[in-house]
């Protein structure tokens, strides 16, 4: 059988425009969208088969129908891969591990990685946070010592980045990555700059359960 390709999904995000599709050739893709996930077989966002014999099925259905393709029957399908090219910073965060998700109500908590496609000179990205205990963090906080907070990381082109579960963390502009990821799409957003939308509302944080979820 001849290798499968899938139809990538894009994701809005207040941090993108149209970098994803200008790198990766993504011409169908609108304004705005700061990442693609190009192998995801979610509940209500699975890529769809673009190669016979399976063209026009999703990899959620092929997944569960057509297990000769993968070896794995009675398993959920464990990753979703995307493209991501933020041109803005994205917004701190963290996610839960498995047992901190059945907490809030999510099957799966979420390991990532990142593979640099591309970092531009003197790129990071934020890797934990100085405080030393609870007490100490919502120091931090509660002062808007957000800068003295975090930690950052250099970062170059062809590095290999893993974030466990727990790891306050946050790609930068400057960077395009290849990520992989459990599959579920669980975020808890830490900080995000006073950041406004359109509207000139600041986006939502979820500062109880990323500090429950923090290691």
């Amino acid at each position: 059988m001849s290798i499968l390709f899938f139809d990538p999904i894009p994701r809005p995000a207040i941090w993108g425009h149209t970098l994803v599709r200008d790198y990766f050739g993504y011409k169908q893709f609108p304004e705005g969208i700061g990442q693609s996930w190009s192998f995801s077989a979610q509940k209500d966002a699975s890529t769809i088969c673009l190669t016979e014999p399976f063209k026009g099925m999703t990899l959620r259905e092929l997944w569960k129908n057509h297990q000769e393709l993968f070896g794995h029957p009675n398993e959920e399908f464990p990753v979703i891969i995307s493209l991501v090219a933020p041109e803005d910073d994205l917004s701190i965060q963290v996610h839960p591990d498995s047992q901190a998700a059945k907490k809030y109500g999510y099957a799966l908590g979420k390991n990532e990685a990142w593979y640099f496609i591309k970092s531009e000179d003197n790129a990071s990205i934020v890797y934990g946070h100085n405080a030393k205990d609870e007490k100490d963090l919502y120091n931090y906080i509660n002062n808007d010592k957000w800068d003295e907070l975090i930690k950052h990381l250099s970062v170059h082109t062809g590095d290999f980045v893993y974030l466990p579960a727990g790891i306050l963390h946050a790609l930068k502009k400057g960077s395009i990555v290849y990520e992989i990821q459990q599959s579920t799409d669980v975020t808890f957003r830490f900080y995000d700059y006073h950041r406004k939308d359109k509207y000139g509302n600041e986006r939502e944080l979820h500062l109880t359960q990323a500090i429950d979820c923090l290691s």
